[in-house]
């Protein structure tokens, strides 16, 4: 859908730029100002595929298969598969941090 650069941002200027991303974001104080600035960031292709997939988390908390919810975006399973699998590791990755928090075992180390 999209062209992406085959260079990788180096680790140091993506946190940059990502800390200046979430900076922009919490100074936003409405709708109105939130749609401008995504409006400015993202091209149009960009803001479908962002739309898509937190339609498709949206449709997986409501409990529809995959197969319903790639008829209603137009998108591939495999799309869905990376989505809902993403949140899922993330989720139980800092929950696995929040547990060795609370029994002081740093030993061993967690992606995040």
């Amino acid at each position: 859908m999209s062209n992406v650069n085959k260079k990788y941002l180096e680790k140091d200027l993506k946190d940059v730029a990502w800390r200046e991303f979430f900076k922009k974001i919490k100074e936003i104080k409405s709708r109105r100002d939130l749609r401008a600035v995504i409006e400015k960031i993202f091209s149009p292709t960009e803001q479908i595929i962002i739309g898509k997939r937190l339609m498709i988390l949206h449709l997986l908390n409501q409990g529809l298969s995959y197969r319903k919810i790639g008829n209603i975006l137009d998108v591939p399973c495999s799309t869905i598969s990376f989505v809902k699998n993403g949140f899922t590791r993330k989720k139980e990755n800092k929950q696995a941090l929040a547990e060795r928090r609370d029994q002081k075992d740093w030993n061993t180390k967690i992606s995040l």
